[in-house]
């Protein structure tokens, strides 16, 4: 059988083995699937993978978005909770998140009118749970792939 978690039990799409991946040697989240530099990826690129305990299932107390939080794209161990350095924090400053009914609508108060915090943008890793960017005021960060920095207009509860 293969591991869970393991790279063997992953699909790397992009790389030149797509289906035929090790771990690294050096690493608990790369994998290797060829022999090209570019098939050196982090697992978290690999479709079936499962962070242990990602940040989006956290509490990060002390940030600025404590409940929406999104993995590193760096590390496995680093969750990002809003646009400033100090929302960048060890996953083990947080805790698991309880849910309670009616945790959305609780979730949203309080929440800047405008962030990426109160909206929510389909077809990101973490839809609800999106942070501002860094860099400027039109962008969320909605999960660690590249593909989860959207403009905010694609976002629902927008308004420009």
């Amino acid at each position: 059988g293969k591991a869970a978690g393991s790279c063997t039990a992953l699909t790397c799409p992009g790389t030149s083995n797509p289906t035929g991946c090790n771990d690294s040697p050096f690493d608990h989240h790369t994998c290797v699937c060829g022999d090209q530099s570019s098939d050196w990826v982090p697992k978290s690129q690999c479709s079936g993978y499962q962070a242990p305990g990602g940040c989006a299932g956290l509490t990060c107390p002390g940030t600025s978005n404590p409940s929406g939080c999104n993995d590193s794209p760096f590390d496995d161990h680093t969750c990002v909770c809003g646009d400033q350095s100090s929302d960048w924090v060890p996953k083990s400053r947080c805790r698991a998140a309880l849910l309670q009914k009616g945790g959305a609508a609780a979730k949203q108060k309080g929440k800047a009118a405008g962030s990426c915090t109160a909206l929510t943008c389909p077809g990101t890793s973490n839809p609800t749970g999106c942070n501002d960017s860094p860099f400027d005021h039109h962008t969320c960060v909605c999960g660690d792939q590249s593909s989860d920095w959207v403009p905010k207009s694609q976002c629902s509860g927008y308004q420009a």
